[in-house]
């Protein structure tokens, strides 16, 4: 088994392969079943480039928009089941999402996340029908939980 840098295993990996990956391998023999990959995570740094969310909401087939506050653009669109997981990337010119992005469920604004990481924005963090499952930042990588 190979633990790759974002916290997730990756099997059938030699040691090679593995750090071919920016992993650590596990050992000969071990699989992805056997291990739990530790995520390699800093604060938020530089405003947040990368959000992964799930949906806690109940409306089923949700048409979900997440815009930046700043300049509008568009930076997640689509239909997603409760339970279901989206991500998508900031735009501006740095490659962040700004301060703080919007986000809509069926044209009606459900909440707005701040993305300057001036507040909470790693894994775990709720707001409105959302739940943070993996966030990265410009300067610090994968945000931890909690921060």
């Amino acid at each position: 088994a190979c633990c790759l840098p974002d916290g997730s295993c990756s099997s059938n990996e030699t040691s090679d392969s593995c750090a071919a990956l920016g992993g650590t391998y596990q050992g000969d023999g071990t699989d992805c079943s056997s291990v739990t990959c530790p995520v390699e995570c800093e604060e938020c740094d530089g405003k947040v480039t990368f959000l992964v969310l799930r949906y806690i909401g109940t409306v089923a087939d949700a048409r979900i928009v997440v815009e930046q506050k700043k300049d509008g653009v568009l930076v997640f669109e689509g239909l997603v089941q409760p339970g279901g997981e989206f991500g998508f990337s900031g735009q501006d010119k740095k490659g962040t999402l700004g301060t703080e992005i919007r986000i809509f469920v069926n044209g009606i604004e459900n909440t707005r996340l701040h993305t300057s990481c001036s507040k909470p924005i790693g894994p775990g963090v709720i707001a409105g029908d959302f739940e943070v499952v993996y966030s990265e930042s410009r300067n610090g990588g994968p945000i931890c939980p909690g921060d």
